[in-house]
């Protein structure tokens, strides 16, 4: 509820100016404004630069007008004479022409009637909406003192400028119209006012407060409401603008958020990318040395090493060697062509003086189970004053 209040509040508006015109007989008046703050339960003047003029307020400012001086009539009558509406206080007035409100006295049986006539208020309030000002509430006289004479301290006697008011327990006992222009100071509340501000303080206070329109002409409600939609459109405008704001912040922060998780991804894809490259590199470099042990028979190092071995322990001592390769090459070597080896060969290449112990060492080698064939053996002499040269070519059992 207390949240409801608070945006019926915002849009009926927490600012207003209560604004006195004094009617002069020329057709002109004197001005006085006093701008009034709701905050809360509290309402208080803004303390601005003296306005004394309605050209001096901002456009599209909300106004409570007090109207007295030359063409508003005060009388005092019974309180039981507004029964028979206008007839009673004017008895030959015609009731369309007339605007009146009331105001009760300290004698129940009296009231205070201010009237004025329905032509001159519409002039007032067309110049003062041509002016972009909107009148949302109206006193005529002293009407708007009603609310704020039991409200000032210690006080039997208030002077307005013009006038003195009398006052019995709070309320409004007798008044009289006076030339002289007494200016006191009154406490309301935590408010000092001067006596020409209480008329324009009374009206905005009127506004802020009471939450009526019955003593408004039919003219000012139409009016007010049309102001009240007019704030409600604006407030509403408002909002819509904080939440697409808010909305678009929002889809800001979280597109910040998705691009900098875009871009952390990107960046561990490049480099997963990259590192995957280099492991393709690498594999391939291990898949060629693996191809190229597998073709040179490195990896059968162990059963090549006991044959070579079983080689040297059966060798007589008389036949020496110079080279044992194995899984020797196939061909010469070219540049730009693939090296080619003998899988499960053996090269053996020495010399030797004696060749039937060579015949015979190589007997005992077809005799061991894992030669497979002797493929070639060749033994020449070139130099008769050297030992002859020999070379062996094994095939090994797979």
């Amino acid at each position: 509820m207390r949240v409801l209040k608070n945006i019926q509040n915002r849009i009926k508006g927490n600012l207003v100016y209560g604004v006195h015109l004094h009617l002069k007989a020329e057709g002109d008046y004197r001005t006085e404004v006093l701008a009034l703050k709701r905050s809360g339960e509290n309402i208080s003047v803004l303390k601005e630069d003296y306005i004394d003029s309605l050209e001096k307020l901002p456009k599209n400012a909300l106004v409570s007008l007090n109207l007295t001086g030359t063409g508003i009539l005060t009388k005092k009558l019974d309180s039981d004479v507004l029964e028979n509406g206008v007839d009673g206080v004017l008895p030959n007035g015609r009731p369309e022409d007339f605007i009146f409100q009331s105001m009760n006295l300290s004698d129940q049986s009296k009231i205070l009637v201010a009237i004025i006539r329905k032509d001159l208020l519409e002039k007032l309030l067309k110049e003062i909406k041509e002016k972009n000002l909107w009148v949302i509430d109206l006193h005529l006289g002293i009407t708007a003192m009603q609310d704020l004479l039991s409200l000032i301290q210690d006080v039997n006697v208030v002077s307005l400028p013009g006038m003195h008011l009398e006052l019995h327990e709070g309320k409004l006992n007798s008044w009289k119209r006076t030339e002289e222009n007494k200016f006191d100071r009154y406490r309301i509340g935590s408010e000092l006012l001067d006596s020409n501000q209480l008329l324009p303080f009374g009206a905005g206070v009127s506004a802020l407060a009471v939450d009526t329109d019955f003593h408004l002409p039919e003219m000012l409600q139409q009016a007010r409401k049309e102001s009240y939609a007019r704030k409600y459109m604006m407030t509403s405008q408002y909002a819509f603008l904080v939440l697409v704001f808010v909305l678009l912040l929002v889809n800001f922060l979280k597109f910040d958020a998705l691009n900098k998780k875009h871009t952390e991804l990107s960046s561990q894809l490049q480099t997963g990318r990259s590192l995957l490259v280099k492991m393709n590199q690498l594999q391939s470099e291990v898949d060629e040395k693996e191809a190229f042990f597998v073709k040179s028979g490195l990896r059968d190092q162990t059963k090549m090493s006991l044959y070579s071995d079983r080689i040297a322990k059966l060798l007589p001592s008389s036949v020496r060697l110079n080279c044992l390769e194995l899984n020797p090459l196939s061909g010469k070597v070219k540049q730009g062509k693939e090296l080619r080896f003998q899988n499960e060969h053996m090269l053996i290449t020495g010399s030797t003086n004696y060749p039937v112990q060579f015949n015979n060492w190589i007997q005992k080698l077809k005799k061991e189970d894992w030669v497979e064939a002797i493929i070639r053996q060749e033994y020449y002499k070139k130099d008769q004053n050297k030992p002859g040269e020999f070379e062996v070519e094994i095939s090994i059992t797979k």
